[in-house]
């Protein structure tokens, strides 16, 4: 007879599993010898019988050792299932002891082959298999492994019966598959006149009706598919009732659609009595449903604002939708006296509130619909949530001082942490844990007080960490994972508001709180924690995990505010009759495009200043400048204060005096003439502007502006100097008449001859 190769056996096995039926393969071992089966017949997780039997040989088979059974020649074994029309055996391999295998055939003439101390069967899978010793020697037998497949035929779901108007003319009928097979599909079919045009699809089997015009009637439409038992749908359709006429009357400002079982009904559809029909009404941009309203052919009138259906009850009707326009509201935001935003909304829409930076120094807390506030008294803050459109409003941001104690905590976990006095952790600040699931010391295979990590234990320990005493809101879980740990197993993090009383509450749905999110060993090593938890706890979902450090990241304290205000009042800035003066706000950024002052940072050129306008006239906080105004007369000047404004690129050595001197420092004078002189005093006052010389240039008297700008010093005058004015050279050391060349006199270069 033909043999059937391994690659043959193989391709019937997967033909078993993608075939009429779906299959999985399992395999069961049958452990032979006086300390597993002494007996020689019995069944194998309730789906394998077996039997050892004599056969044609000279001696039963015998169970003389702990570990094997003797199957003398002619001795046969036989496997089968319990239930042959679900389960088939696709493959038996019998192990023996060293030198004892033996050879074999097989009730299915198929080829059983030998390989070292095993003898395999792999055939047409079969409910049955019976393997005969065909050598003349025993073979002494530990382990028979069998494989089998458990056949679960396919099933049909679908939903019977199906009901119908009677003037219903398509219909549909949903299904699934359940043991789907590859390559099969759904077939359906009907001996009922009625019903025609069956079409089956993904999911869905659609067909057509006749209109019913006369008494209630059932139809079958009959499911098939191979493998399964077929199954019936019933098709009810509802006995004919007298129709009525459906008019639909176009609105304007809007749209009025009829639907019935969501299909649009036309306007001059006869619908049968008592169906009821789906009213919805959509308004145009601008205005609102006012109503709408069925008028039937008799007298009676139905007007709704909110009802969304209506049945059909022995009239003709028609339906109609009526509009109003919708009111108009101006809002307004006031930040600091101006206005950032403006816009008109329609009544009901929604209020989107623009985002507002911290100003002057001050915290944007909110808004008012009031332009001041009490200094020193809390406002009333509007709620900017879900705010709908209903009256003319104006907003005005409201800032505040801020102040509090706020402080960042971290508690850590590591095997060398102090105060631990056994070997597992009893004193983590603020923390606790099943005692005997978390250890310090514990590596993979190491005792619990050896090795360099903290183990946390499988989650079937019920272990975990969890915090004790809040101590503030919890704001980031950092790990440091120890090289023992396996990729991908995660640390499971959860948030909660109420105190946990043990590790064991995280294994509890009712108490575990909230699930934050993980850390993910190989992908990430912190969690930030954006919520206000004031307890959280931790947990590993994947078997024992070992970490060098875990810490929990606290804040405590809270932000406190006070003298709060909805205009933040300007800086205040003094420039005398000689033109220049230095300033820096410390406070916030300022804006001097719009009061007349030209804004400059200064660079020191070794034989002068070089001035470089800040052309945009916003100057950030911290920031020295030069500021010159022309005609300046000593008169204070506002200058408005401004949320935010660009870093000043370019070389600016203008410094801020902190009280104590440094080297180099020159100070804006007039002395007679306007430039930058050095220091001479002692501890310039801290907040004062200095200029901060460069060692390599050395000591000069005078450092004059040189720059392309109008202020410049920039012309050489060719005339009678002032012989009592003190006189400069262009490095700024002071000379006397004698000196040849280019001098400096009250601001002005000379050619002194």
């Amino acid at each position: 007879m033909k043999k059937l190769t391994f690659w043959k056996s193989l391709f019937l096995l997967c033909a078993l599993i993608v075939g009429s039926t779906s299959a999985w393969a399992t395999d069961v071992d049958l452990k032979l010898g006086t300390n597993n089966q002494s007996s020689y017949s019995g069944t194998l997780s309730s789906k394998i019988n077996w039997s050892l039997a004599k056969g044609s040989g000279s001696s039963d088979p015998y169970h003389s050792n702990a570990s094997y059974s003797k199957i003398y020649a002619g001795n046969t074994i036989t496997i089968s299932a319990v239930n042959s029309s679900t389960t088939k055996i696709s493959k038996v391999v019998l192990k023996a002891q060293s030198g004892y295998i033996q050879t074999w055939t097989a009730s299915d003439a198929s080829t059983v082959s030998v390989d070292g101390n095993n003898a395999t069967w792999s055939g047409t899978p079969t409910s049955s298999i019976t393997l005969t010793n065909s050598s003349s020697s025993q073979a002494r037998l530990n382990t028979i492994t069998i494989t089998y497949t458990e056949v679960v035929s396919p099933s049909i779901n679908a939903s019977s019966p199906v009901n119908y108007a009677a003037d219903i003319t398509s219909g549909e009928i949903s299904y699934t598959i359940s043991n789907a097979v590859s390559g099969k599909t759904l077939s359906a079919n009907s001996v009922d006149s009625w019903i025609s045009n069956i079409s089956v699809g993904t999911e869905k089997v659609t067909f057509d009706m006749e209109e019913n015009t006369g008494a209630a009637r059932e139809g079958k439409i009959t499911l098939s598919y191979e493998g399964a038992t077929s199954k019936d749908i019933t098709i009810n359709q509802a006995a004919a009732v007298t129709k009525y006429e459906v008019t639909i009357e176009t609105p304007t400002n809007g749209t009025l659609v009829v639907q019935r079982s969501g299909v649009n009904v036309v306007s001059g559809s006869m619908v049968p009595d008592g169906t009821t029909l789906d009213i919805i009404v959509t308004p145009n941009e601008g205005y609102k449903k006012r109503n709408w309203q069925a008028v039937d052919a008799s007298t009676h009138t139905y007007t709704s604002a909110n009802a969304t259906t209506y049945t059909i009850n022995g009239h003709d009707v028609t339906f109609k939708a009526n509009f109003d326009p919708l009111s108009q509201y101006n809002y307004t935001w006031n930040v600091n006296g101006t206005a950032v935003k403006s816009e008109t909304l329609y009544e009901g829409s929604d209020v989107v509130f623009p985002e507002v930076a911290d100003l002057g120094g001050k915290a944007f807390i909110g808004w008012v619909t009031t332009s001041t506030v009490a200094p020193n008294e809390a406002p009333s803050l509007v709620s900017t949530s879900s705010v709908k459109a209903s009256a003319n409003t104006t907003y005005y941001a409201v800032f505040a001082k801020s102040s509090g104690n706020i402080e960042t905590k971290t508690d850590e976990l590591t095997y060398s942490s102090v105060g631990v006095t056994s070997s597992s952790y009893t004193d983590w600040e603020n923390k606790s844990f099943t005692s005997d699931a978390v250890y310090k010391g514990q590596t993979a295979g190491g005792d619990n007080n050896s090795g360099d990590a903290v183990q946390l234990r499988s989650k079937n320990s019920n272990c975990g960490i969890v915090t004790t005493t809040s101590g503030g809101k919890v704001k980031k879980v950092t790990v440091i994972w120890n090289s023992t740990t396996a990729d991908d197993r995660t640390l499971d993090i959860y948030g909660k508001n109420t105190a946990y009383e043990e590790a064991t509450e995280l294994y509890n749905s009712t108490n575990q709180g909230t699930k934050i999110g993980s850390i993910v060993k190989g992908t990430s090593t912190e969690l930030t924690i954006s919520g206000d938890y004031t307890y959280i706890g931790m947990r590993s979902n994947d078997g024992a995990m070992y970490f060098d450090k875990i810490s929990i990241e606290w804040e405590k304290g809270e932000i406190t505010y006070s003298e709060y205000t909805t205009t933040i009042a300007p800086a205040t800035v003094t420039i005398t009759t000689a033109k220049y003066a230095t300033y820096c706000n410390a406070d916030s950024p300022l804006d001097f495009s719009e009061t007349g002052i030209t804004v400059y940072t200064a660079e020191d050129k070794e034989s002068s200043v070089g001035l470089n306008e800040v052309t945009s006239g916003k100057v950030p906080a911290n920031t020295p400048v030069v500021l010159y105004k022309e005609g300046a007369d000593g008169t204070a000047i506002n200058v408005p204060v401004i949320a935010s404004a660009d870093a000043i690129e370019g070389t600016n050595d203008l410094r801020v005096s902190t009280g104590t001197d440094v080297d180099y420092m020159y100070v804006l004078a007039m002395n007679p003439t306007i430039g930058f002189y050095p220091w001479t005093g002692t501890n310039l006052p801290a907040g004062k502007i200095y200029l901060q010389g460069k060692a390599s240039y050395g000591a000069r008297e005078f450092l004059g502006f040189v720059a392309n700008t109008t202020t410049s010093i920039d012309n050489v005058v060719v005339k009678t100097i002032d012989e009592n004015a003190p006189m400069y050279n262009l490095a700024g050391q002071r000379v006397n008449k004698s000196y040849k060349g280019v001098v400096i006199v009250n601001g002005k270069k000379y050619m002194n001859k």
